[in-house]
């Protein structure tokens, strides 16, 4: 993070100028910014233009600068992020970044949201990045940190992984954080989920059998160099269509359709 309007505009240079050096040394290496994936306004023209001359960064993604204040909102937790100069799509625009990232933690981002407001907010967190990294940034996306804790911590951990495989955009998701046993040092922390505690019983069997769903239809996936498929196919209905094996990661009530750009 980086605050203010001059801050977001040197964040946004900053990724540019590494995402370039690194791929001066490492030309096949895959490059993510590791963005929480907030959203704030777009910083004034000039001081962004400055921040990419000054590092020698090319010209500024203007196309994809970010949204009006209103939108931001209606995205992020609370009002208190647009001031933080994090910006998904600027973030993530540079050429030289493969793949788009966002993180959600929704204990602390909204601790004080009612169940049903936690809920939604998930759900169109989860539906406007999957949208914008298809239609705007054309790039793979990953779900790089997620955590949920309370009383509906198994129905957002379902809820997260049954939009990650309905939307095809979404390479995958990882999740924050997951620990062998109770001796782990951070297992008593709220977030984590420890394999074999039987009061992570519920979360550990939804994450297995995501990822056991996640390793079945990648074999069905286009490889880089492959025509992409055609209309967009999401895991969901990959995994429906496998014979014999039922589909248990239904298609979500999303707000995108989602797409895996070619050769994701």
């Amino acid at each position: 993070r980086c605050r203010g309007e001059a801050g977001a505009a040197r964040l946004a240079a900053w990724y540019a100028e590494m995402a370039s050096f690194v791929k001066q040394l490492a030309p096949r290496q895959l490059l993510a910014a590791g963005s929480e994936g907030l959203y704030s306004p777009p910083p004034d023209s000039n001081s962004i233009a400055a921040a990419f001359t000054q590092v020698n960064a090319g010209r500024p993604p203007n196309h994809l600068a970010g949204m009006n204040k209103t939108e931001c909102n209606r995205l992020n937790p609370t009002e208190w992020y647009l001031h933080e100069g994090v910006s998904f799509m600027r973030d993530s625009a540079s050429p030289d970044i493969d793949l788009a990232t966002y993180h959600l933690h929704d204990s602390d981002w909204t601790p004080d949201a009612s169940s049903d407001l936690t809920m939604a907010f998930v759900r169109r967190f989860i539906s406007a990045h999957a949208r914008q990294a298809m239609a705007a940034l054309k790039k793979p996306l990953l779900l790089e940190e997620f955590s949920a804790v309370g009383t509906q911590r198994e129905e957002l951990y379902k809820a997260a992984t049954e939009l990650v495989m309905s939307t095809p955009v979404h390479a995958g998701m990882h999740v924050w954080q997951l620990t062998l046993d109770d001796l782990h040092l951070d297992s008593a922390k709220p977030k984590s989920i420890a394999v074999g505690r039987e009061s992570d019983a519920g979360v550990v069997a939804i994450l297995r059998q995501h990822a056991k769903d996640m390793a079945i239809t990648a074999q069905q996936l286009p490889r880089r160099g492959d025509a992409p498929h055609e209309p967009p196919v999401s895991r969901a209905a990959l995994l429906q269509a496998q014979p014999g094996t039922e589909a248990r990661a239904s298609p979500a009530q999303t707000e995108t359709a989602g797409a895996r750009p070619p050769g994701g």
